[in-house]
């Protein structure tokens, strides 16, 4: 599942406005992609070897400015290393916590959130990894990216909510932790001379 800003993301500074892409893909963790899960879909297609070459083109093609995925397993193996060749992407990863056994993740836990950005349009200022306090292992992950074009910082966010609808009471409350989070970060910013009203991006 992919989703990509229409027209880009405008931000204005000083009366001037910049735009840019920010593009965002449930990528389906490797470890999640069963034929139990998906009766549906033919099994050779669920396949990790099958899909990541298919999703890393797809990614490639849209030459977002900034790329957040979920449910992104295989971090290190692969994400990493393929999105940073030839210094295309700098990233930063939040791997889930394997505190609780789940229905369909299990005990151990092997996805998470990422944000890639392009180095040569945004310096890293900082990171604020986040845990949501459940029993679902669910992640956010807040950047603040500074704009080498008008030295305009704002904050980029990827998070991961629990799916079950029925159980939307666990949502709401990760989104609380999240919206703390956010407001925590953003103080801090603003308290260390980073700007203020900064700007915000979440996608999950």
């Amino acid at each position: 599942m992919r989703r990509l800003l229409g027209g880009g993301v405008r931000m204005n500074s000083g009366g001037k406005g910049r735009t840019f892409k920010v593009a965002q893909f449930n990528i389906l963790a490797s470890n999640l992609a069963s034929p139990k899960h998906y009766p549906n879909v033919e099994p050779r297609l669920l396949e990790w070897n099958n899909r990541a070459p298919v999703l890393l083109s797809q990614i490639k093609n849209l030459d977002a400015d900034i790329v957040c995925l979920c449910e992104c397993s295989d971090y290190w193996e692969y994400w990493k290393p393929e999105l940073h060749k030839n210094n295309v992407y700098d990233s930063v990863y939040n791997k889930r916590p394997s505190l609780h056994q789940s229905s369909r993740s299990g005990q151990d836990k092997l996805d998470g959130c990422g944000i890639f950005y392009k180095p040569d349009k945004f310096k890293l200022v900082k990171t604020k990894l986040i845990n949501y306090q459940d029993e679902h292992d669910r992640v956010a992950l807040l950047l603040a990216l500074n704009s080498i074009e008008d030295n305009q910082t704002f904050i980029i966010g990827s998070t991961h909510l629990y799916w079950d609808m029925k159980k939307v009471q666990d949502q709401i409350k990760e989104l609380q932790q999240l919206q703390t989070a956010i407001q925590d970060f953003r103080q801090f910013l603003e308290t260390n001379h980073h700007g203020s009203n900064l700007g915000l991006i979440i996608a999950g």
